[in-house]
């Protein structure tokens, strides 16, 4: 069973302007790879510790958190 994918409403909006730049393909596929394998990004420290960064494309990345109880990937920015 893969992942879900669950949305800060920032992070909802920040897709929208990645997909406006044509990015939208990319970021999905990077998504299933995220949804396979949760914690392949880098670990953060300080305030973020407990999340992950993960590039998209260039420099465009995914900042996400692994609810493991729940089998979710909560999108908290695309930056």
């Amino acid at each position: 069973m893969s992942w879900s994918i669950l949305y800060t409403p920032a992070a909802l909006e920040d897709k929208l302007q990645l997909a406006t730049l044509g990015f939208n393909q990319v970021f999905e596929q990077v998504l299933q790879q995220l949804q396979a394998q949760p914690q392949t990004g880098t670990a953060l420290v300080a305030d973020l510790a407990g999340a992950y960064h993960k590039t998209i494309i260039g420099q465009h990345a995914i900042i996400y958190q692994p609810i493991t109880e729940q089998k979710i990937i909560k999108i908290l920015a695309i930056v």
